[in-house]
């Protein structure tokens, strides 16, 4: 299995102009929108403002995607504009990365994330929708383009780089088998800042579907 490549960066507008693979932001219930969608509003003329005024986008439920294709104004090859409310975490943020995923193809996908609290589940559908399965390549498959990856833009860097740890041992079956267990059942990722670093591993302060914790050590 390759997975994508995953990174974390401060928020920087500059990156939306230059980005020539795809853009996700984030828009809740309401429409508003934060200060990189307010950029992405401007780069593509008052498009993404207009969208989130429209019907279609009331009709939207959290965790759907509608995406502007070529937008004018953008050198990107789309916007993925993500229904999400920013507290939403579980299986709607995990839903909602798996469409932008799907969606990703061997683009980078720059994912303009602020502070949502369920960045690392999202992430995580990311990652499963889009890995690449070549434990058993082919030449013929090497013609196949390989995923562009996810840059994350976050406030939140050294929290986020932490949670991802638990969600690349997650997507590669490196997690203990009970969180694993309860994330499947649709429990939410460990919160940000449960997971730590150590010379000998990760370690994962756990949260059972029964409401139950231990720690474990993952190599």
């Amino acid at each position: 299995m390759q997975l994508p490549a995953l990174s974390f960066l401060e928020p920087d507008p500059d990156l939306l102009a230059a980005a020539e693979g795809r853009v996700a932001v984030f828009l809740p219930e309401t429409g508003k929108l934060d200060r990189m969608a307010r950029r992405v509003n401007r780069l593509t003329k008052g498009a993404l403002e207009r969208f989130a005024n429209s019907d279609e986008f009331a009709r939207l439920e959290d965790g759907q995607v509608r995406s502007l294709d070529y937008p004018t104004g953008m050198k990107a090859r789309a916007v993925d504009i993500v229904r999400l409310d920013r507290r939403a975490r579980g299986q709607v943020a995990r839903r909602a990365g798996g469409v932008v995923g799907a969606k990703a193809g061997s683009d980078e996908v720059i994912v303009c994330a602020g502070r949502m609290r369920g960045l690392g589940d999202f992430c995580l559908g990311a990652l499963l929708a889009s890995y690449r399965f070549n434990d058993h390549r082919t030449p013929k498959d090497d013609a196949h383009p390989e995923p562009g990856g996810f840059r994350v833009l976050t406030p939140l860097v050294d929290e986020a780089a932490l949670e991802a740890e638990s969600v690349r041992a997650l997507a590669e079956g490196k997690l203990p088998e009970p969180l694993a267990f309860g994330l499947r059942c649709g429990d939410q990722l460990p919160s940000q800042g449960i997971v730590r670093r150590k010379k000998t591993g990760v370690m994962l302060s756990e949260r059972h579907h029964d409401g139950t914790g231990q720690r474990r050590e993952v190599d």
